[in-house]
């Protein structure tokens, strides 16, 4: 899960785009984790 050549898929549901998609990747941003990729694609 953590390894650098690791590919990571994202699945939403409708009503949780926004909150997956936009809040969480800011909040995780914000407390530090700059390591994490980020989405390049929705």
């Amino acid at each position: 899960f953590w390894g650098e050549d690791t590919l990571s898929y994202y699945v939403h549901g409708k009503d949780n785009v926004p909150f997956h998609s936009l809040i969480l990747p800011a909040i995780l941003l914000g407390v530090g984790h700059l390591h994490l990729p980020l989405l390049t694609e929705i």
